[in-house]
């Protein structure tokens, strides 16, 4: 985050005209935010309350793929709310295994970039 301190001192200087102060102003602002989202998205996956979330949905979805597989006896009712369960499984595992760790390289690349051209 210094970094992107040092971006504003840069981008938002006095000397900057008001139209590039927008633009500059604008897109510091998303790359913070950007960068404080994968912060807090990091923060959480390593918590232990979400890996344990996580634990049990691989269980649950695991679960969930034999009985869809191996009951041949379920009503549709019962496989539609199988079927359920499993997308949310898919969500809370897709969520978790998102690579904020990744983004956040990239953003100081880009932070990086943006310090180099000046």
């Amino acid at each position: 985050m210094d970094n992107i301190e040092k971006l504003r001192e840069i981008f938002l200087a006095e000397d900057v005209d008001s139209e590039d102060y927008e633009d500059n102003l604008r897109d510091l602002n998303e790359l913070e935010s950007r960068y404080r989202e994968n912060e807090n998205l990091l923060e959480w996956q390593q918590h232990a309350l979400t890996q344990a979330v996580v634990k049990q949905a691989k269980e649950g979805r695991l679960e969930i793929a034999l009985r869809l597989a191996n009951d041949r006896e379920l009503s549709n009712e019962q496989r539609a709310s199988l079927f359920a369960k499993q997308d949310a499984m898919d969500w809370i595992l897709n969520l978790a295994s998102a690579d904020p760790q990744k983004e956040l390289e990239n953003l100081d690349k880009e932070i990086e970039n943006g310090l180099n051209r000046v």
